[in-house]
């Protein structure tokens, strides 16, 4: 069973960029493995290649060309690579209105922080201020990552 990472995500924009931060919430709704809707989707800004997902991990032969093409050779070095993490996440939303200039998620994620998703989809939307607060008991640690633009601030705490 793995360990679970309690998160919350604070996103904010400032008043001339409402726009972005709306448009942010509509582009991450998406469907989780079950086909339940979920207001968060790792897989709606960066999708899974076709020739990844089907894959086994480990993979049971040396594959260069996904290699050299994905960077990774199964589903679960590609998805840490660029999600951080192995799954997506069971994501709650707070009441969000248009116009506001901040939204709120809560969601467990297996194992750590996903910080590399949030670092790649802060290029995409380059107004918005990430706040990715993380505590991972079972492995002792907590922390906080700030990211804009592309840029991690992420304070680490063992306990």
């Amino acid at each position: 069973m793995p360990n679970w990472c309690e998160c919350e995500l604070s996103i904010r924009v400032d008043d001339d960029h409402i726009a972005e931060l709306q448009k942010f919430v509509n582009d991450v709704i998406g469907e989780d493995e079950n086909g339940k809707l979920t207001p968060l989707s790792f897989s709606k800004l960066i999708p899974e290649p076709e020739e990844i997902t089907n894959t086994t991990s480990p993979a049971k032969e040396h594959n260069q060309e996904l290699i050299d093409k994905y960077a990774a050779s199964d589903w679960y070095h590609w998805r840490k690579q660029n999600w951080g993490v192995k799954w997506e996440v069971d994501a709650e939303r707070g009441d969000f209105n248009p116009g506001d200039r901040y939204v709120h998620y809560t969601f467990l994620s297996v194992n750590f922080p996903p910080i590399e998703f949030f670092e790649a989809v802060s290029k995409m939307y380059t107004h918005l201020e990430f706040t990715l607060k993380y505590d991972e008991p079972g492995m002792g640690y907590i922390g906080v990552a700030k990211i804009e633009n592309g840029v991690i601030d992420d304070q680490v705490i063992n306990y």
